[in-house]
């Protein structure tokens, strides 16, 4: 069962180089997860890196800052969003994705799974497509062009839900991989220390 690495008051603190190499590799995979596979619109990591950065990091400045800055430096290579308003809903629904894990801590893991793996993408689907419907210009601003706007998108939505569940699966996994590796290797040095 996976860990979340907190520090009580008789652990030594985490280290700041490990928690700022995992910020580096979150953002890395954002950025690039954002440009691979472009045959395959939102099938990207940024839930993933989200809610494993809630999942991870202590501090929840630091935890937001992750997808933040994901997107920030993707969006330099990709094309600029319809208008600010758009760019404002889609940014700021990456912070579902962080608050996710704080939210559902005491959930049974079963919930927490099926949350992590939907929730961020019904609440991209439904706020930048309301965005896109209200703020831009490809849809008549009536209920045929909301649900026009809403039935178009399904496609991304299921590449959304698609790439939700595969970097998770990708993140987490790795994580626990390296938690199990750590501890093996604690094992054996202590092992050594007491013989």
């Amino acid at each position: 069962m996976l860990k979340r690495a907190e520090t009580t008051s008789s652990e030594p603190p985490r280290n700041f180089w490990i928690d700022c190499l995992v910020f580096v590799l979150l953002v890395a995979l954002g950025v690039m997860g954002r440009h691979w596979l472009i045959e395959l619109p939102n099938f990207t990591p940024m839930a993933a890196i989200g809610v494993f950065a809630g999942f991870y990091f202590r501090r929840l400045t630091v935890a937001l800052l992750v997808p933040l800055a994901a997107m920030a430096i993707a969006n330099v290579w990709l094309p600029i969003y319809g208008s600010l308003l758009i760019a404002a809903v889609c940014y700021a629904a990456f912070f579902l994705p962080v608050l996710l894990p704080r939210l559902l801590r005491r959930a049974p893991r079963l919930a927490q799974a099926a949350a992590y793996g939907l929730l961020p993408a019904v609440a991209f689907y439904a706020t930048s497509n309301f965005a896109e419907w209200a703020a831009g210009s490809m849809y008549q601003r009536n209920v045929a062009g909301l649900i026009e706007c809403f039935t178009l998108a399904i496609p991304f939505f299921r590449n959304n839900i698609a790439g939700d569940i595969f970097y998770l699966a990708l993140v987490f996994g790795t994580y626990a991989i390296v938690q199990a590796a750590s501890v093996r290797h604690a094992r054996r040095a202590y092992a050594v220390v007491r013989s």
